[in-house]
This record gives structure tokens, sequence and C-alpha cells, in this order.
């Protein structure tokens, strides 16, 4: 009887239209798929390398430490700050405990010529200006405070390799030769926390090592990186940055600044009894 058929399709064409829909919709997921892969991978290469310079800087937690430093004629002073204003005012925490305002501002010194003061100002108390020649921030997001993690991690006893990396100027003359006086003077710095100057990498910051770094091939306690950037690859704001356990990043907006402020990072990698304090 009729009744006692199985239900069949009309014709043929409906089972191939409908075979037909459920592939095309599976190779629509797989191209899009494999364009995902092909922007953040590459067959040769693994991570896209511009996928690997806005990743690999990127803090693994919160911010946990924050200093702004100024060097005078006399010393490095370093204060924890608790807000800040903006560039160049702050809130910040002397060593009595209390709270002052910071402020940093250009004058000109009645010759024509602009130099930089720092003024501290507290409940019925303000500092006289003090001159100073050059200023940043520190800032540490990893629980270790950074003046004791970043000569940790250049002294580390298990270290395989340590990667000095930089960014240099095209085709520029005196801005590329302070950046060798500055990498010599961190490297320096570097040689004397090593006890394997071999283990030291003096490199140009290249595509691979933004790779490297967002991989964890180097950047790591045993393999860490100091990279020093500059205006021309992002830096816009004097800054020492520890996004994550065995990166430092120092970040020289303006070449006329890296000369002082590498040898201030030196005295961090290296710290001597001579410089640093609050007040």
């Amino acid at each position: 009887m009729d009744s006692d058929k199985p239900d069949l399709p009309e014709n043929g064409d409906n089972l191939f239209t409908r075979n037909l829909k459920i592939i095309g919709a599976i190779a629509i997921v797989a191209l899009l798929v494999g364009s995902f892969y092909v922007f953040v991978y590459s067959d040769k290469e693994g991570i896209d390398p511009d996928f690997a310079k806005e990743n690999a800087f990127l803090p693994e937690q919160g911010l946990q430490h924050w200093y702004v430093s100024y060097l005078t004629e006399t010393r490095l002073y370093n204060f924890e700050v608790s807000k800040k204003y903006s560039d160049t005012s702050y809130e910040i925490l002397g060593a009595d405990g209390n709270i002052y305002d910071l402020n940093i501002y250009d004058e000109d010194d009645g010759n024509g010529v602009m130099k930089t003061y720092a003024q501290l100002s507290g409940e019925n108390v303000e500092s006289p200006p003090t001159e100073i020649d050059i200023y940043f921030d520190i800032k540490s997001f990893i629980p270790t405070d950074p003046f004791i993690s970043i000569p940790e991690t250049v002294g580390y006893d298990f270290l395989d390799k340590i990667y000095l990396l930089f960014g240099a100027w095209e085709n520029e003359g005196v801005e590329n030769q302070q950046l060798a006086y500055g990498m010599s003077s961190i490297a320096e710095a570097v040689g004397k926390q090593v006890k394997d100057l071999d283990k030291i990498t003096i490199e140009e910051m290249e595509d691979q090592h933004y790779v490297d770094i967002y991989e964890k091939d180097i950047g790591t306690p045993t393999k860490p990186v100091i990279y020093v950037m500059t205006e021309p690859h992002g830096a816009v704001k004097n800054n020492v940055v520890v996004p994550f356990d065995g990166l430092i990043v120092v970040e020289i907006a303006n070449y006329e600044d890296i000369r002082l402020l590498s040898l201030l990072v030196g005295e961090m990698i290296a710290p001597s009894s001579s410089t640093g304090g609050e007040e």
C-alpha cells in the first residue's frame, strides 16, 4: 500500500540543493576562519608582526607601582605617585607619609633661556622652585617594586641571555649618535650585573623581536629584554615601564634626553649608594 512506503523527497534536485547549501555554509565559515588565521599568523613567521607589535608589551595585570623621578644638580628624587593631574602635575607621597602636590614647569630664566623647575606644595607648605635637568615616570605592572625588580631581572642567577634592543632613527646622524652613547651606558650597567658578558646581545629592534616577545621566546626571566624605544618607534614621553617580569621598556621621546636618561636607567640596573632618594 502507498501508506507503507517511506516518505521520499519529491525529486532528487531538492536533496542536491539542500546539500549544496550546507556545503556552501561550511565553505564560508572555513573561509572566515582561514582569513583570521592569515591575518594573525603566517606560514613561515608564525605570529603576524603587526599583530605582535600591538600586543607584545601588554601588561599581564594592573598597575602596581608608579613613581615620578627628577634629577637636580645634586641628586635624583623618586616620589611615589598617588594621583596624576597632567603630564606635569602629580599628587605624590612624601617620605614623611604626607601627601604633596608636585608641579613641573618651564620658565624663562630672564636671559631668554627656558629652564625646567619642580615645586612641591602641601598643606600650609610650599618649597621654593628647584631647577631640574630631566624628569620621567617609572611604572611597574608586577608586584615587586621596580627599584628591586629591575636590578634583579638583570642579575638573575639563571639568566640564559639578555637582549638590549633599541629603535634607531632612519638616515639621521646626531640622534643615532646619542642613541649609541645611551646604549653604551645601559650595556655598561648590565655588564656589572651579568657575570658572563657573552650572554649580552645588543641589536636593533626588528619585527621578529616583537614576535618573539609576544610568543614568550624572549622577554622572560631567563631571557629578559631591555628595549630603548625612541620617538620614531612610538615614544611620546620619558618613561621606564615594566609591563611584565622579563621586559623593561625605556621610552625616550627626545633624543637630547637619551644620554642622561640612559645613565639614570643604568643606575637603576646597577645601583650605587650615591644617588636616589625621597624627600
